[in-house]
């Protein structure tokens, strides 16, 4: 109070003592589906925090008490399977936010995902199908496309990734479209499409999983330590590899008294995971 009343109020651009904070704001969302809306209070803990929504096909304003959040001081409330477009703001103790909108449009639904892996060519594997797909799994550098099919023709479809970058989605026959990842990091994506400027999620998250290369595991299992033998005996040698991907080669090298060194090759086919 005695620094408001000898200084003034706080300068244009400060931020305010308390506020409410709304997320997702005004959103364009796909009808029938989900949206989650989350408020945060800053400066202060209201007992309780309501939404009110108004649908556009009612005229009143209806009354709904939002949820504590697991974790952190913010509330949520989850509009489930949204049939039409709504007005909504919210209320925490004194304060009052600004009325924002949920604009639902028609939009295609994902009907299924397909993925084709195409691994580095040193795994010397066979491209590997996933349908149903949906989250990415592979060795660093494995390059993915994902085929995504769609009830209706979906126009300016795009992934979306987790740090905010895009794809656009390559239309293909029937309403399939694909786009290829190249899989370098974990993180996420969904699928979505264009509207003007702005996003509209057509699924849920999905996970990407960026594996990455270990060396192998070698050992020699017989005789698995130092031997003395005769000049006439023979020594059976047992190795045991492993890798997480797969072996190229596996190769025992010995010599002979301190003579040349030799090598005998021990691994079947290449890109097998144990020999």
């Amino acid at each position: 109070g005695s620094s408001l009343l000898w200084a003034g109020p706080p300068r244009q651009g400060s931020k305010p003592y308390y506020d409410l904070i709304v997320t997702p704001g005004d959103l364009t969302v796909r009808r029938r589906a989900d949206q989650l809306v989350t408020a945060q209070p800053v400066g202060f803990q209201p007992p309780a925090v309501r939404l009110f929504a108004r649908y556009q096909g009612a005229s009143k304003w209806e009354q709904l008490a939002m949820l504590s959040q697991p974790r952190g001081a913010g509330h949520e409330f989850l509009f489930s399977g949204l049939p039409e477009s709504v007005e909504y703001y919210i209320e925490a103790g004194s304060l009052r936010s600004r009325t924002y909108k949920l604009s639902v449009i028609d939009l295609a639904g994902v009907k299924r995902i397909k993925v084709t892996y195409r691994f580095p060519a040193w795994l010397s594997t066979q491209p590997v199908v996933e349908d149903p797909g949906g989250d990415l799994r592979g060795v660093a550098g494995t390059r993915a496309t994902v085929q995504v099919e769609t009830d209706k023709p979906l126009a300016n479809g795009i992934l979306e990734f987790d740090d905010g970058s895009r794809m656009p989605l390559a239309r293909r026959e029937g309403n399939w479209q694909e786009a290829n990842v190249t899989i370098s990091r974990d993180g996420a994506y969904h699928i979505a499409a264009l509207e003007g400027q702005q996003s509209v999620r057509l699924s849920e998250d999905f996970f990407i999983e960026a594996k990455q290369d270990s060396a192998p595991v070698v050992k020699i299992r017989r005789p698995g330590r130092d031997a003395k033998v005769s000049p006439i005996e023979e020594v059976p040698i047992e190795v045991e590899a492993d890798d997480d991907f797969g072996l190229q080669q596996v190769e025992l090298r010995y010599s002979v008294n301190g003579g040349p060194e030799r090598s005998v090759p021990m691994s079947g086919k290449a890109g097998v995971k144990r020999a």
